[in-house]
């Protein structure tokens, strides 16, 4: 009898858990939808005014400013990256 009613249990907690995990599960898709579709339409308006949505990090600024630096120097002077 106890594990009827162990059984019969789980079977309500399951019933009752089910809807709300899959309004869950609703809410996560719509909302995953939803930012794909902000980063896209922003993605394409970026690529068509000539912009990237990804920054530089402080390595490729620094890097850039070390390339304007070596190439401001004359020929011969120590130059390198």
């Amino acid at each position: 009898m106890l594990e009827f009613l162990r059984m019969f249990g789980q079977g309500v907690f399951y019933t009752i858990i089910s809807p709300i995990l899959f309004a869950i599960w609703a809410v996560h898709v719509v909302f995953v939808l939803i930012v794909t579709l902000v980063y896209e339409v922003k993605n394409i308006l970026l690529f068509f005014t000539g912009r990237t949505l990804k920054s530089k990090d402080s390595l490729e600024k620094e890097m850039e400013v070390r390339k304007q630096q070596a190439e401001a120097l004359p020929p011969g002077k120590g130059g390198t990256l």
